[in-house]
This record gives C-alpha cells, structure tokens and sequence, in this order.
C-alpha cells in the first residue's frame, strides 16, 4: 500500500493540480478494500495539496470552511458542524487572534460515526490561512513567502478523516479545524495584552507570531468538553525550532503517553510519514510559562527548545485522563522543491498518517 501510494503521489504537479496517471503492476490480486483505501488516499492528498497550494489571497475562513463541508456532503455516516461568530463568544484565545482580520474564525468539525456507541478518535489541527507574525511581525528569514501553508495541520486532519471515512473503515473518527487569519492592522492584537480562554485560563500575549498554541487551546478544549474521546492528536505547522532540530521531512512529537507516542512513531516510520519524539517535562519546562499578570504566557523569553515549549503551552489545555499527542508539523508540511514524494510545495504530511492509524484500530 506505501508503495503504490508514494508511487503515485511523487507525480504530483500544482499545475495540473493533479498526478499521473501510471500503471501499477501487482504480484496478486489486490482486494476492493485495498484499491478503495487507495484511491481514497490519493484523493485525499491531491485535495490538502490542492488547498495548501492555493494562493492566499484566494482563502478566507468562510471559503475554506464551504470547500471542506462540499468534499464531505455525500460520504455515509458524516455529520459536518461549523462554528463562527456566536458560536465562538467564549473562544478568547481565537478571537483576539483573529482581530487583526476582517475575515473572522471558522472552526470545522466533521465527525465520522459508523459505530454506534463507541468514543471518538479525534484530530485536530492549526488552521492559520496566512500567518503575518501579527505586531511580531515575520521577516524573511521568518519564512513569510511560505506561510500560506500555516493551515496545514487543519488540512491534514481533516482530510485525514477525509480519506478514512471514503475509505469506510470501521472506527468513529472527528476531523476538526480551526481557521483564520494572523495580520496586522489597528484592531490586531498586541504583545501584552492579556486574555481568557475558553478554559478559562488567563493567557498573557508575549508574541503574536505564536499564535497557533492559542487557537488549539481552545479547539483542543472544545473537543474534550464535547465528545467522548479514546484520545486527541494535534497538528501544527508549529515552530521553526522543531525544523531546527529535526531538519526537513520528520515531524516532532510530544505528548502525555509514552506508549501512545512511541506506537504513532512506529506507524509514521513504516509509512514515510516519520516523526520523532521530543520531552515534555514539567520539572525543566513548566516554569517557562510563568507570567506575572495571568496564569501562563504564550511565548516565553526563553531562546532554547522552542517546540518543546510550545508543547508544553498546549499541553496546558488537555484536561487530565485525555490521552494526546501532539505533532509539530513544520519540518514536514511543505517543501521548497520537487522531491521523490511529489512537486514543490505542500506534501499533504498527516493524511496517510491518520488513516494508517484509523485502519489498525479497527482490526
């Protein structure tokens, strides 16, 4: 199934906004489920590349929240929920994100239920369809020519679902999403400025340009008071600092299960989806959050281990009993040239990750 699956993908073009078609010559019949899990992944990647590729100036929150709902009107046993303006009152850390916008949050959840009776596997992912750094304004060396890609890690879990439920396996799933737009402007948030989130927790804005931890803290927080979940895995173009330790291609992960971590590990490494584990240690990490004004502050002064303290900032919002992990996506969400997994630009890392993950828990 790799195989095929990275044999066909390596000839993506944004251009074409497609692959080839190849011929794929198999030893022994391949079932229908095989060939449907197949399909379902291929089009499920061409769809993130497609969106991720995408000009920026072409996506708004609302756009993307009626792309994903009309890939997802017709598949069985889905249930599609989009929350914006009332629904998100009490979605601090969103809204103050989304100030500097005139295009407001959208969160997307799409819930997979074949199953009657049975907790969710849940994933979600940092939505951020352009990324300025807000008054922590990026320069070049900040990577602002390739910030279109900062809604990779809602792409990802998403379409994730996307291709687990096409590909109708059996496990109850959500797919969710939080999407906006981090710019500059006079109404944009500010460093120092201090907010409540919907946990309640007080958050002191030490940087703007870390503004993906505060939007999963809420989204993270909505999933667990909601639904019943078997765990909750996260995905976020989060930190240059985890491409800084871990070069292109492999993900960071962090969470609170050393076993769960180490199983998602295990899985990434056999599908070329790699991830590699970072600490989470509250007796070297935790007091790095410490504010003066609120409970904790978004972005430390704090110059080393940059995506282990953005870890431990949205570790802050899983209540305890919620087994989580946490994939810093950054290393692995894009490419600046063509490579033997397809063209240049988003690879669509995440999506054959979940549904590997979603098959196995189903057998």
């Amino acid at each position: 199934m790799v195989l095929s699956q990275l044999s066909i993908l390596s000839t993506y073009d944004y251009k074409e906004r497609n692959v080839k078609k190849i011929k794929l010559i198999y030893e022994q019949e391949r079932s229908p489920g095989f060939l449907k899990r197949l399909n379902a992944v291929i089009e499920s990647v061409i769809k993130a590349r497609n969106l991720l590729n995408e000009s920026p100036s072409q996506k708004t929150p609302e756009t993307i929240a009626s792309i994903i709902s009309k890939d997802f009107s017709h598949i069985p046993h889905v249930k599609i929920r989009i929350l914006k303006g009332h629904d998100l009152k009490n979605w601090g850390l969103v809204n103050i994100v989304s100030k500097g916008s005139k295009r407001k949050a959208v969160a997307v959840i799409v819930e997979y239920t074949p199953l009657k009776g049975k907790p969710y596997k849940a994933f979600a992912g940092k939505g951020v369809i352009f990324d300025a750094g807000g008054y922590n304004y990026k320069l070049k060396e900040g990577m602002i020519d390739h910030m279109k890609f900062d809604m990779a890690g809602a792409i990802a879990a998403l379409y994730g679902v996307y291709a687990v439920a096409k590909s109708e396996i059996k496990v109850n799933v959500i797919g969710a999403g939080i999407f906006v737009e981090n710019l500059v402007s006079e109404d944009a948030y500010k460093p120092g400025d201090i907010v409540r989130s919907l946990s309640g927790k007080q958050v002191e804005i030490t940087n703007t340009d870390a503004e993906g931890r505060l939007i999963l803290g809420d989204l993270l927080w909505y999933l667990q008071d909601r639904y019943p979940l078997e765990y909750l895995i996260d995905f976020a173009t989060l930190t240059k600092a985890s491409i800084i330790s871990l070069g292109e291609e492999v993900a960071a992960i962090m969470g609170n299960d050393e076993n769960f971590i180490n199983k998602i590990k295990d899985i990434g490494l056999k599908i070329e989806e790699r991830c590699w584990p970072l600490p989470l240690w509250d007796e070297i990490y935790k007091d790095k959050l410490k504010s003066y004004f609120a409970d904790i502050v978004n972005a430390p002064p704090y110059l080393w281990g940059g995506a282990i303290i953005g870890g431990m900032f949205i570790k802050e919002f899983i209540k305890p009993g919620t087994k989580w992990a946490h994939l810093d996506i950054a290393p692995s969400a894009f490419t600046t040239k063509p490579t033997w997994k397809g063209g240049a630009g988003a690879t669509g890392y995440g999506i054959r990750l979940i549904t590997e993950i979603a098959k196995r828990e189903s057998q």
